[in-house]
């Protein structure tokens, strides 16, 4: 778990869980922030592998997708690649990222799976994110996917105008759905370490599924 001015994060292994195959990444830069959460498939031979090297694709490569424009769409494009032709069998992962650029009250944001991105204002919690799932552990789409064209992956801009972000994983998400009012209240209290420890009770020892957040105020 970390906390930062503004952001929390935490990643917690679901009790029917032998491991803990989420990631969690944050890039904090002076003019911007990345953010990104992942959640290897769980059926999949190397899911947990295809999560850590997603996530260390992107930190060791952010920096050429942003100039001279951020194109988010062809770095998870590239992404799939690398894992694709990795020497792992079936590297797959969902996530879900958000570039958020802190001079101006948009952010963009792209995701491929069940992973989902919320956004969290003062009357209501939104999924801004539509999950790539044929019914509930079933997925359409995921990174290590050697089908998936670059016309599969998304980037699209939200204006944001102060409200709350939420990234999260499936086993977050589910508990959220069960009871969003105690959630959105918690969210919603003024410091940042309260929420940190009020969300994580909420969570923590009831999570069924691996539950990972970036919740950012």
């Amino acid at each position: 778990m970390s906390n930062y001015n503004n952001f929390i994060t935490a990643t917690l292994k679901g009790i029917k869980s032998k491991e803990n195959k989420d990631e969690y990444l944050v890039i904090d830069e002076n003019s911007y922030n990345i953010f990104a959460v992942f959640d290897g498939v769980s059926s999949a031979m190397n899911g947990k592998d295809a999560a850590i090297k997603a996530k260390s694709f992107i930190k060791a490569n952010y920096r050429t997708y942003l100039y001279p424009d951020v194109d988010i769409k062809t770095f998870m494009y590239d992404l799939n690649q690398y894992l694709v032709t990795s020497d792992l069998n079936e590297p797959y992962t969902t996530y879900c990222l958000v570039y958020n650029n802190k001079t101006n009250n948009s952010i963009l944001y792209s995701w491929l799976g069940d992973s989902r991105v919320y956004i969290i204002t003062s009357q209501y919690i939104e999924a801004i994110t539509k999950d790539d799932s044929y019914k509930e552990n079933v997925l359409s789409k995921y990174l290590g996917n050697p089908d998936l064209l670059i016309d599969d992956f998304r980037q699209h801009e939200r204006e944001i105008d102060h409200n709350h972000i939420l990234l999260c994983t499936d086993g977050f998400y589910r508990l959220l759905e069960i009871d969003p009012l105690t959630f959105f209240d918690n969210f919603h209290k003024k410091s940042i370490s309260s929420i940190e420890h009020s969300i994580n009770s909420l969570v923590e020892g009831k999570n069924f599924d691996d539950s990972t957040y970036i919740f950012i105020k």
